[in-house]
């Protein structure tokens, strides 16, 4: 039951809110600032409805050493209505609402049970911010990487700045967690951080969705909606897939960057903004910029700080430590979950074209077939626990000056893909690889 504290000097006022909520509220009576104090020390409570004239303590004093120690408290400010503007001043400072002698029953009941849903609403974020975090750790903090490493670096510079940042690589390196990271770790932490797939929404709708609307500006736009910019307002503003956005588009994010302001589709109103913006793309964003297809001026104020994060395949040292990880964070269905050293080998050898997330999965399939026990490698995918005893060429007239590694694996692609007769999945078994690794080496090298 959600704990309430009424401070008032009148113990008529008192009892009238407390048989007000007494049904589904614990409600505390204290008759001064000083009980106030007291009870919320001990009692930690939900809401606090406080009487803005009291002997001794009045209720600012007490409203500024409640935000001392707890500034997300909600607290309901009772007043005169000679005092109104003494309330307002008392919510400039933090208070939540207020409400006037004498008040009406039913405005008091919405008014106290509308802040009590609105400290249930910031226990519940603040839990699922935890449990991110929690998630999080350890995620991409331990690594051997030395690229990984200065990753880490300009993440922890980086979240003590306003800067916006541009976060590149592969598809499933962990982009966002890079992005929640920063936020977490950033002044604007307490408020929120607005994710967006760019590639997700229709170009159509793109515009909206980051700026909002009026009513009437379009067809289906039935009521008024804030965009984005406008729900991350004091927070982070996160973009993936920036340069899937059209030239239209790119043209007023660039203005709501520089002006630090937007409009909303149909409306006529600037509106002020406050973000941080990261930004996300496992695009090469410099070949759609030389193409024409992503603006320079926009990429040079995305790209304050570049956080670079390497693919799975360029921190194979990781990969325990990940693997070991991602099996911890299923233990409540999986049990004591362990990795065998043979299936180790096996996740370290392949190529991980699919980057953590596939790593994920294919952890997550691990256990369902190990039944939570030690993962062996007959547990794992085919194509990582089983491959072909193929003998190795010979090599016994190695060259002094050595060879071409990349173009010997072209020959060795090349010739695999003619025995094959142009068959890629026949080709990759060949080579003792996936085919998706196959896929990503002809791209690579340019092979059709």
């Amino acid at each position: 039951m959600n704990r309430v504290i009424v401070a008032d000097d009148e113990k008529y006022i008192r009892w009238i809110i407390s048989e007000t909520i007494k049904e589904s509220c614990d409600v505390i009576e204290v008759e001064n600032g000083r009980q106030c104090l007291a009870k919320f020390e001990s009692e930690e409570p939900d809401l606090v409805v406080l009487d803005l004239r009291m002997p001794g303590m009045d209720g600012l004093e007490v409203l500024e050493a409640i935000r001392e120690k707890d500034r997300d408290l909600p607290v309901i400010m009772i007043t005169a209505h000679g005092t109104i503007e003494t309330a307002i001043e008392a919510m400039k400072r933090g208070a939540y609402d207020f409400i006037t002698k004498p008040f009406d029953i039913d405005e008091l009941k919405i008014k106290i049970f509308r802040a009590i849903r609105m400290k249930s609403l910031i226990r519940e974020v603040s839990y699922h911010r935890d449990e991110i975090s929690k998630a999080m750790d350890g995620y991409f903090t331990e690594t051997k990487s030395k690229k990984m490493a200065e990753a880490y670096e300009l993440v922890e510079m980086a979240s003590k700045t306003d800067s916006n940042i541009l976060i590149t690589g592969e598809s499933g390196t962990g982009k966002e967690v890079i992005a929640r990271m920063v936020h977490e770790s950033s002044p604007r932490r307490h408020k929120p951080l607005v994710a967006v797939n760019c590639a997700a929404i229709p170009e159509t709708l793109i515009e909206s969705e980051l700026f909002g609307h009026e009513k009437g500006s379009f067809t289906g736009a039935v009521k008024a909606k804030p965009g984005k910019f406008e729900l991350a307002a004091g927070g982070t503003l996160f973009l993936d897939e920036i340069a899937e956005i059209s030239p239209a588009v790119q043209v007023k994010l660039l203005r709501a960057i520089q002006e630090k302001s937007v409009e909303r589709v149909g409306g006529i109103r600037t509106i002020k903004t406050d973000v941080r913006l990261i930004t996300a793309t496992n695009k090469n964003i410099k070949e759609a910029m030389e193409s024409g297809q992503f603006r320079e001026d926009l990429y040079y104020r995305l790209n304050v700080v570049n956080i670079d994060i390497p693919p799975l395949r360029e921190r194979k040292s990781d990969i325990p430590s990940l693997a070991t990880h991602l099996l911890t964070q299923k233990k409540k269905t999986a049990g004591q979950a362990s990795i065998s050293d043979e299936a180790e080998m096996a996740l370290v050898s392949h190529d991980w074209p699919g980057n953590i997330r596939e790593l994920e999965n294919c952890m997550e399939r691990a256990l369902i077939v190990s039944g939570g026990g030690e993962i062996l490698p007959k547990h794992l995918p085919f194509s990582l626990s089983e491959k072909p005893d193929i003998p190795l060429l010979p090599l016994s007239d190695f060259p002094d000056d050595g060879i071409d590694l990349e173009e010997t694996e072209k020959e060795l692609i090349r010739a695999a893909l003619d025995k094959a007769c142009g068959n890629r999945t026949k080709a990759a078994k060949l080579l003792s690889i996936t085919r998706s690794a196959l896929l990503y080496r002809m791209n690579k090298y340019g092979i059709s």
